[in-house]
C-alpha cells in the first residue's frame, strides 16, 4: 500500500529518515502532530529560590522502550555529583511486573525518598502534574514523535529527550530544550545543567512554548494537511 501511495506523511525528520530508508522512491512529507494549549491559567513553575527542590516529571507508558531505568540511574548520578535537591514524579501505567522492577531499582539506587509513582494520569491530572513540574524527561530508545514532551513544551517546561525521540531536532533548532545520548553521564549532565540554571530554564521554557504555539498547534497541523491533500488531489 505504501509503495503506491501518492505521499507518505511523517511526523518528524527522524520518522521521515527511517521511512525513506524503507521506501526510497516515495514522496515523503513531514508534518508534525499538534497539541492542545495548556488549559491551566497562568501556566506553571513558581519562581525557585536557591536550594529549592527541582521537580522532574516522566509522563508516559511504563514500558521498556521508554528507558526509565536510564532516567533513574542518571538522577541518582546527578544527586551524587551535586547537592541538587530533586523530586521525581513518574506518571503512567504498565505491567505490574515492570512497575515492581522499576520500584526495586528506585530502592537500590537510594531514591525512595524522592521518586513517586502516581499511576495513570487522565487529562486533568496530566496538566496538573505538568504545571507542578520544572523539567520533563523522555529518554526513550525510540519515539517517532514524543507527544507528552510536546505537551510539556506547550506549558513552558524544559524538556530533556534522547536523540532517538522525534522532536529532538525541534529542540536543537529552537533552543527549546535539551537532547541527550543514551548514557547516564550525558543525561545526568543535562539534568544538572537545567537544575542549576534558572535563566536557562526560563529561556528554554519561553522558546518551547512559543515554538509549540506557532508551529505545533492543531490549527497549524490541520492547515498543512489540508494543503497537502489539495495538492495531491490536483495532480
Amino acid at each position: 500500500m505504501l509503495r503506491t501511495a501518492a505521499a507518505i506523511h511523517a511526523t518528524s525528520s527522524l520518522e521521515a529518515d527511517e521511512t525513506a530508508a524503507q521506501f526510497p522512491s516515495q514522496r515523503l512529507v513531514t508534518i508534525p502532530l499538534g497539541v492542545e494549549p495548556m488549559p491551566i491559567a497562568n501556566g506553571c513553575h513558581t519562581a525557585k529560590r536557591a536550594g529549592d527542590a527541582i521537580t522532574i516529571l516522566f509522563l508516559g507508558r511504563l514500558v521498556p522502550i521508554k528507558n526509565l531505568e536510564l532516567m533513574l540511574r542518571a538522577i541518582a548520578l546527578a544527586r551524587s555529583s551535586k547537592a541538587i535537591p530533586l523530586n521525581v514524579t513518574v506518571a503512567g501505567a504498565g505491567s505490574p511486573e515492570y512497575e515492581r522492577a522499576l520500584r526495586g531499582l528506585v530502592g537500590r539506587l537510594g531514591l525512595t525518598s524522592c521518586v513517586e509513582f502516581v499511576g495513570f494520569a487522565d487529562q486533568t491530572r496530566k496538566w496538573e502534574l505538568i504545571a507542578a513540574s520544572d523539567l520533563m524527561i523522555l529518554p526513550s530508545v525510540h519515539e517517532n514523535f514524543g507527544i507528552s514532551a510536546v505537551e510539556g513544551m506547550a506549558a513552558g517546561l524544559v524538556v530533556i529527550v534522547s536523540k532517538h525521540v522525534g522532536i529532538a531536532g525541534f529542540l536543537r533548532e529552537n533552543d527549546a530544550g535539551m537532547v541527550t545520548d543514551l548514557t547516564e553521564a550525558s543525561l545526568a549532565a543535562c539534568i544538572m545543567r537545567a537544575a542549576e540554571d534558572a535563566e536557562l530554564r526560563a529561556r528554554m521554557g519561553r522558546n518551547a512554548a512559543e515554538f509549540v504555539r506557532e508551529s505545533l498547534s492543531w490549527d497549524v497541523a490541520a492547515n498543512r494537511l489540508i494543503s497537502l491533500y489539495a495538492t495531491l488531489l490536483a495532480r
